[in-house]
């Protein structure tokens, strides 16, 4: 033993203690909501179109490379693009059940997403699109 006081841990008493679970209740307030449906969602099993608009933490985290791969994988046709107000729009085409899947996986978004908002609009007539894409 050095001395007759003893040191406190390094850390231990000097920091600010946090509650447990503190960072964990901040991060579950940034959670995604259902989107929000306009317009009607065309019944059957048809290819339909939907445009959504998707809000929070969405630019600079590869949002649109991803919303692409994922478009890829479900063969879904369309676009993405970001937006001056810093969310990310995009249109979608195919078949119903495809088009739902996208844009349930846009309400989570890649991992270093934090979306806080989903509006998707059902539009009336389909383009016939082939591919997806990143648009400027």
């Amino acid at each position: 033993m050095l001395g007759a006081t003893a040191r406190p841990r390094v850390g231990a008493a000097t920091r600010p203690r946090r509650r447990a679970g503190e960072r964990w209740r901040r991060i579950s307030t940034v959670s995604a909501s259902p989107p929000s449906p306009r317009g009607t969602r065309p019944t059957g099993d048809g290819p339909v179109r939907a445009r959504a608009r998707v809000s929070g933490l969405v630019q600079g985290v590869c949002y649109r490379a991803s919303t692409c791969d994922r478009a890829a994988e479900l063969g879904v046709a369309g676009w993405v693009r970001n937006c001056p107000d810093g969310s990310v729009e995009l249109e979608a085409e195919g078949p119903a059940g495809r088009v739902e899947s996208l844009l349930a996986w846009c309400g989570r978004g890649p991992p270093g997403a934090r979306v806080t908002g989903v509006e998707v609009e059902w539009l009336a007539e389909t383009r016939g699109e082939h591919g997806f894409r990143v648009r400027r």
